[in-house]
């Protein structure tokens, strides 16, 4: 086991290949992340799995994946720590994680549509995933959790309530104007 500077390790869990659950799934200590400008550090409660989590885990012959990666796309939880440069969050504010990591300049993100940004980038794929006890994602892409929501519904928002935003923007022709 190597230590965290800090002191402080975590449990992950990782896919070290694609195959069968009991043959591919590893439990890992790794150090606690630190919060770097602009993050906070969750302590995961509630972690759901995506297609590309179960993609990567069982094989997809049109996606290749590098090993090892810590899979779980959406996430809530607790924050724990807030970095530099952030505002509106503090230790113990219950959140949700929204999973897309999108430009913000591109004509996609001036729509709404942030799925469609071509420099998007998700946790489980590009980043490290929620499958762990403790995990560093941007504020920005923070959502509060209200106290009489479970954690593990909150965990599963981000999809559903993505999909349901895809249709209004890109169905029903809404964007930033028609807000107001």
């Amino acid at each position: 086991m190597v230590l965290a500077p800090n002191g402080r390790n975590m449990r992950t869990v990782h896919i070290v290949e694609s195959g069968p659950p009991e043959e591919v799934l590893e439990i890992r200590d790794r150090p606690r992340p630190d919060p770097g400008p602009g993050e906070v550090r969750l302590e995961v409660r509630a972690c759901a799995l995506q297609h590309a989590d179960v993609f990567a885990r069982t094989g997809h012959p049109e996606i290749e994946d590098e090993f090892p990666k810590r899979p779980g796309t959406e996430m809530a939880g607790v924050v724990d720590e807030v970095g530099d440069a952030v505002d509106g969050w503090s230790p113990g504010d219950r959140v949700n994680v929204y999973h897309h990591v999108s430009c913000g300049a591109c004509e996609f993100c001036e729509r709404g549509e942030q799925t469609m940004c071509p420099h998007d980038r998700k946790f489980g794929s590009d980043f490290p995933g929620g499958l762990a006890e403790y995990v560093a994602v941007p504020a920005a892409n923070l959502e509060p959790v209200p106290e009489h929501v479970d954690m593990e519904t909150a965990a599963a928002w981000p999809s559903s309530f993505t999909t349901a935003w895809r249709m209004l923007v890109s169905g029903g022709g809404s964007n930033r104007a028609s807000r107001r």
